[in-house]
């Protein structure tokens, strides 16, 4: 009988992978496609507990990793006669979550991120705790070994499937479970580096956030009609990150307008990728925009667990990945050594598991994977939280 040449391989290089614990058992996988990780923003607040808690143990796993956090907070702007009342309510779900929060005036905003808060604004609260993920540092952590499949062939006893928008492609049971949307961002021309980044700003009324991401600034936007990105077209994509879709020019257009004018001037003369160009511009000054690709659930949950006998899925963790995957190598290493998974976190491991959704038919995952695109923030989700305080 021949012997498996590892325990565990991880297929995927994303942050997923990165985020498992360094050890000899667990082992990412250089795939024949091309790592995507960017550094990630973790947001705590949420109306889905799970994705609280998620976030909770991934912002204190990154906090631990040398450089692998920034903790630089979150600021949500509002604007108009509904921002008070926004404001309201999620002082309440903070409150409830025990998360540190503080109501700021639009001027305290400003002192915080003045190139994201336009004078219109009618306030703001702010999140301290929360910042964004180093996923490059922690890839290079988790690192243990590689496998390049394109090369050579290797045999594992157990497999952990973590590619991200590519899940459909490998595991065809995962296809309508994490669906691909395509999701429109640009980059302003290169500033020189502040003393302290900013915070990242979301704006719920427009649903759309802006970023710093040290020498230029970073806009994306969720104001749209959700556009599915199918498993055939994601089986040729190289990379998450695509060439910038004509649709998507009022989207922006329309979000870069909610910014101060000093910093919407900076994304002037924006140029729109296509694929030959996307390697030359982010490299550049010049403003551009292109498409990224990422995955969503019916419910909006990761997919995390166990898939059958051997197989585990690790998709749409995103920048809760370092909680998702604590919750999955103790799963893992409790399979191997024959034994129960903590019991603490079951409920953590029944709403992330892969197989929930069965035996829901394909179009209804994907019709519920549209409606979470339009509520991406979990809106809808709020008033029940506040309904039951």
């Amino acid at each position: 009988m021949t012997v498996p040449d590892y325990d565990v391989a991880i297929v995927g290089a994303g942050i997923a992978a990165a985020r498992s614990p360094r050890s000899s058992l667990l082992m990412p996988v250089s795939f024949s496609l091309t790592a995507t990780s960017r550094a990630r923003v973790v947001a705590q607040i949420n109306t889905l507990p799970v994705l609280t808690e998620l976030a909770r143990r991934s912002v204190a796993a990154y906090t631990a990793i040398p450089n692998g956090f920034d903790n630089v907070g979150c600021l949500e702007v509002v604007r108009g006669a509904d921002g008070k009342n926004w404001i309201q309510d999620r002082v309440a779900v903070a409150r409830e979550r025990k998360l540190e929060h503080s109501v700021l005036t639009t001027k305290e905003a400003q002192s915080l991120a003045p190139a994201f808060v336009h004078d219109d604004a009618t306030g703001a609260i702010y999140y301290p705790n929360d910042g964004t993920a180093n996923a490059k540092t922690h890839y290079r952590l988790g690192q243990t070994y590689t496998i390049t499949t394109s090369d050579d062939a290797h045999t594992a006893r157990r497999v952990v499937v973590a590619t991200g928008v590519w899940a459909g492609q490998l595991c065809p049971c995962l296809a309508s479970r994490a669906v691909a949307f395509a999701h429109p961002y640009a980059f302003a021309n290169r500033h020189a580096p502040r003393t302290r980044m900013a915070p990242f700003a979301r704006f719920p009324d427009a649903v759309m956030y802006v970023r710093d991401h040290g020498d230029r600034i970073g806009i994306g936007s969720y104001n749209h009609d959700p556009v599915v990105v199918r498993t055939a077209a994601t089986k040729v994509l190289p990379t998450a990150y695509t060439p910038f879709q004509p649709q998507f020019t009022h989207t922006m257009d329309d979000a870069i307008r909610l910014l101060p004018p000093s910093t919407a001037a900076t994304f002037a003369g924006r140029v729109d990728a296509q694929p030959a160009e996307l390697t030359m511009l982010a490299a550049g000054n010049v403003p551009y925009g292109f498409t990224g690709v990422f995955t969503i659930t019916p419910d909006g949950l990761p997919l995390v667990g166990r898939i059958n006998l051997g197989m585990y899925a690790a998709i749409g963790a995103g920048s809760h990945a370092a909680g998702s995957m604590r919750v999955l190598a103790d799963l893992i290493v409790a399979d191997i050594r024959g034994e129960d998974a903590p019991e603490a976190d079951e409920w953590l491991r029944a709403a992330l598991d892969p197989c929930r959704f069965h035996p829901m038919a394909d179009v209804e995952c994907e019709s519920h994977a549209v409606d979470k695109y339009k509520d991406i923030w979990n809106k809808k989700d709020q008033a029940k939280v506040l309904a039951a305080l």
